[in-house]
Parts: C-alpha cells; sequence; structure tokens
C-alpha cells in the first residue's frame, strides 16, 4: 500500500491525516494559521481496517470527521 496523506483547509486551520506503510495508527496533525502548530494526535484505525475499509477511505474518512468537528467549533466560537 504505500503511506497514505491528505489535507484540507478548514477555515484558518489546515487538518492533514498521516497512515505510515504498514501500521494502524494514523497520526492527525493541525495547523492554525493564528496560533501555529498543534501537538499531534495518534488514533488506532485497526477496526477500520479490520472492517474492510482500505487505507485510502480510512484517512477520507478520518479527514471528514475531523474537518467537520472543526467547522463545529468555528461555527460555535463565533456565536
Amino acid at each position: 500500500m504505500g503511506s497514505l496523506s491528505m489535507c484540507r483547509v478548514v477555515g484558518t486551520r489546515t487538518v492533514q491525516i498521516f497512515l505510515p506503510d504498514g501500521t494502524d495508527i494514523a497520526k492527525i496533525y493541525i495547523v492554525d494559521e493564528e496560533y501555529g502548530a498543534r501537538q499531534p494526535r495518534s488514533m488506532s484505525v485497526r477496526a477500520y481496517l479490520d472492517a474492510g475499509m482500505t487505507g485510502e477511505e480510512v484517512v477520507r474518512h478520518m479527514l471528514s470527521v475531523v474537518s467537520a468537528s472543526l467547522e463545529q467549533v468555528a461555527h460555535l466560537d463565533t456565536h
């Protein structure tokens, strides 16, 4: 498979999900234009892989979930 990485800009933040080749631990990186990089988070994706998802599907799903969460936080911060 090879390592996989996807990123998306959400408001003032850039989210990157990285899944190294041969592992079941994904890294979540978030960089904010205003405050800089945050401490990366690690998450086991074994359950997703065991359920039959490809590495690309896992990374795409995680990117979607993290992005949606950041959008909700940004929406709450404006109210």
